[in-house]
């Protein structure tokens, strides 16, 4: 398209010779950029022609360009492999923005009725421990109640801020997954061994949705599985693994509303997949993939 409008500018140019020519300051220095040039005034009415010549054939040409373009575009569209990619991307999207949104209405929430709470009470307090302070009789009973109440409701409100910090983004995870993971395993109330083996760290956005499936897959592994877990996570051939087994009864499955739907959803707008193998008898092996930029 971009070689069609050259040559529609070309034609103008052409057409429009005869009066650039009149208003040209040095005679047959023309239009360098399309190598435009006549020494005479019979010479531009040739151009002129050309010119007209050209404006003709144009929107056939012009025409002839689209067309080719719409059937690059059906020939690509008729690609069942390039259609399920393209309604996987919209699908994933999709799910994207509406984690990020529900992601945002948690975290609202989570400060409206919990930190902010703790703070307004601990602003209650204060203000009136200042006012009996402002009396003219102190009692320094009531105002200890009140600075020790305030006191309480600073350190709930630190508290519910660090847990809320810790599920967006846990710090322990700047320092890699390997940490992130020992620290998650060793403040669980099971038993819980970690191997993580990398080549190299993967990109934070990786580290994130692989420590989020691994810790509720941890939590799945303590409610259904007989009190222990091994997390393997590995890179191979630049895909993300992480591993979680459990030695439970088994028969876990990914169904639409449940946990294990909940990580794949999790996993998909990265290109993730996530299988499960659980038998009757266990054990029940998941396993999560990731593709790793090269």
């Amino acid at each position: 398209m971009i070689g069609s409008g050259a040559l529609g500018f070309f034609g103008l140019a052409s057409f429009t010779y005869p009066l650039t020519w009149l208003l040209e300051t040095r005679p047959g220095h023309g239009l360098p950029v399309f190598n435009i040039r006549s020494f005479s005034w019979p010479g531009t009415l040739g151009w002129c022609l050309l010119g007209i010549a050209v404006l003709t054939v144009w929107p056939a040409v012009v025409h002839v360009l689209v067309g080719i373009d719409r059937l690059l575009l059906r020939t690509l569209a008729a690609d069942p492999s390039l259609r399920e990619r393209v309604r996987f991307l919209e699908e994933t999207r999709a799910t994207a923005l509406d984690e990020a949104a529900e992601q945002l209405r948690r975290i609202e929430r989570d400060l409206h009725d919990g930190a902010q709470a703790q703070l307004v009470a601990m602003a209650m307090k204060l203000g009136l421990a200042k006012e009996e302070l402002a009396a003219d009789t102190v009692n320094l009973d009531q105002i200890r109640t009140l600075v020790d109440t305030a006191h309480s409701n600073a350190k709930q409100a630190l508290t519910e801020l660090r847990d809320l910090a810790r599920g967006i983004h846990p710090a322990a995870l700047d320092k890699g997954l390997s940490l992130a993971l020992s620290t998650l395993a060793s403040s669980a109330d099971f038993s819980a061994t970690v191997s993580v083996e990398l080549s190299r760290r993967p990109p934070p956005s990786l580290e994130t949705i692989v420590y989020f499936a691994a810790a509720e897959l941890m939590t799945n592994a303590s409610k259904h599985g007989t009190g222990r877990c091994t997390v393997l996570v590995e890179d191979r051939e630049n895909v993300l693994r992480l591993t979680v087994i459990d030695h439970g009864p088994g028969g876990a499955a990914i169904i639409p509303g449940g946990g294990l739907s909940g990580i794949a959803e999790r996993l998909r707008p990265a290109d993730g997949e996530l299988t499960v193998s659980s038998p009757n008898g266990g054990p029940t092996v998941v396993t999560a993939t990731l593709p790793l930029p090269r």
